[in-house]
């Protein structure tokens, strides 16, 4: 899955005024000289673009807490106990963070979020583009594409009627910051977001009757989603299996 690999070997190990040959992934590369005191091989057929994963900003879901953020708390639902199930999925993260950190992380109301707050911070969106004033204004400038039957993330549609899912991608406004979805298709689907696997997963989709994964996976070095870095689970284990009890 790496595309890019950098080495900056020093002296003794290396004499750095001879080139330097190096093998990687079996493939002897050409003798080259230390540029910048690091060297740099890309994997065949990768050509870095720009808005490529940097190091900073690469996913997956838990590295939005490695930069600036802020958590946006959904309020605009028009179902009430969707934004009921918002405020508490942001209080259970503010918990959890609580519990290993020894200060409270940044929360906002997702009205009183400023375009600068936006372009300021990591954001951690708690509710879609129908519960979350934030997610609405992003909404067209994210892979992310929500309706009663479909999640479609990075050009994939996942079936899923009822469905709780999370996603990270690099913030449209800010490209030394994230953006991290977390959101259902319902209001019993809410209590199902903590199911989603966390790590390594730069997105994760589980069916808000089971609880069993649909889907999950890490984007490529472009952000793209390709098939070798999805799980799909499996259709028969979910039908199978209980619906969710809401608190």
């Amino acid at each position: 899955m790496h595309s890019l690999v950098g080495l900056s070997p020093k002296a003794p190990l290396i004499n750095p005024s001879k080139p330097i040959r190096v093998t990687w992934n079996g493939i002897n590369e050409p003798p080259t000289h230390l540029a910048n005191s690091t060297l740099a091989f890309y994997s065949a057929g990768y050509q870095p673009a720009t808005g490529d994963k940097i190091a900073t900003i690469a996913g997956p879901l838990n590295d939005i807490v490695n930069t600036p953020f802020a958590i946006a708390v959904g309020t605009r639902s028009t179902d009430p106990a969707v934004n009921a199930f918002c405020r508490r999925s942001a209080d259970d993260f503010v918990a959890r963070w609580q519990k290993a950190q020894p200060c409270s992380p940044r929360v906002l109301i997702d009205t009183q979020v400023t375009a600068d707050d936006i372009a300021r911070y990591s954001l951690y969106l708690v509710g879609g583009a129908d519960a979350n004033a934030v997610t609405a204004k992003l909404a067209k400038e994210l892979p992310l594409r929500i309706d009663k039957a479909t999640i479609t993330i990075a050009g994939r549609g996942f079936d899923v009627p009822d469905a709780a899912y999370q996603a990270i991608f690099p913030s449209p406004r800010n490209p030394e910051r994230h953006v991290r979805v977390c959101s259902a298709t319902s209001a019993v689907a809410v209590t199902r977001i903590w199911s989603i696997a966390e790590d390594p997963c730069d997105f994760g989709i589980v069916d808000a009757r089971s609880g069993e994964p649909i889907a999950c996976g890490i984007f490529d070095a472009h952000w793209r989603r390709t098939d070798m870095g999805t799980l799909v689970g499996k259709d028969a284990v979910r039908t199978n299996l209980p619906g969710p009890h809401v608190p």
